[in-house]
């Protein structure tokens, strides 16, 4: 199956979703997760993102989600078992859920954009990068650019935090995507106002758009 993209906006509160009745596909651990979070937000978009997984499940290989079986690797990555199972990745941040399904492994980020301290940038671009982001217009925009390309790497390699990110350097032309790592292919992806989103892919070529529900079409299926 070819990768496809789903973002979902989630509203402030859970007393503004169909909780309940959501939550009930969750396992323990993931419902507790979702019902600690004291960001109301924040545990808004936790459960939409997760909600987003069974909608694009459905979507794009036309399976029940509930149908297969969820386990996690010891690092805590949730994955579906089975031969032919579909690989999926999540993530979120302020109000906004995102989700990548692929018949290959795949990985997903997304950040809303924010100011962003000198610091920081120089601790995870390449000097390439901090080249660039020195000259941008749009510090905060490009930083985020190339952190999402980062985070959706490692997410779809599962390396996680213990790769070094300086290492990683992307170069960006207008839609092209540039790595200092053969053998992969990315897409960049502005969804609403303020959030920024990248998927990698190790086969196949990424998506030309996000597909966005809305959070009735999440509930009627």
């Amino acid at each position: 199956m070819t990768a496809q993209l789903y973002a979902v906006k989630a509203p402030p509160s859970l007393r503004e979703l169909p909780a309940s009745r959501w939550l009930r596909w969750l396992d323990g651990e993931t419902r507790a997760r979702i019902l600690d979070q004291r960001n109301p937000q924040d545990a808004a978009t936790r459960l939409c993102t997760r909600r987003l997984l069974l909608y694009a499940i459905r979507d794009a290989c036309g399976v029940d989600a509930q149908s297969l079986k969820l386990a996690r690797t010891p690092a805590g990555k949730p994955y579906f078992t089975g031969p032919g199972a579909p690989h999926f990745s999540l993530s979120h941040s302020g109000a906004a859920a995102f989700c990548a399904v692929h018949g290959a492994p795949v990985g997903a980020d997304v950040e809303r954009v924010r100011r962003v301290e000198p610091a920081l940038a120089r601790r995870v671009m390449s000097e390439c990068e901090l080249a660039a982001f020195k000259g941008s217009t749009d510090k905060d925009g490009f930083f985020f650019r190339i952190w999402t390309l980062k985070e959706s790497y490692l997410k779809q390699t599962g390396q996680g935090i213990a790769c070094e990110l300086r290492s990683l350097s992307f170069t960006i032309e207008g839609d092209a995507v540039m790595f200092n790592v053969p053998g992969y292919t990315f897409g960049l992806y502005s969804l609403w106002d303020g959030y920024q989103a990248a998927a990698c892919l190790a086969f196949g070529a990424p998506p030309a758009a996000v597909i966005m529900p809305t959070l009735d079409e999440l509930d009627d299926f």
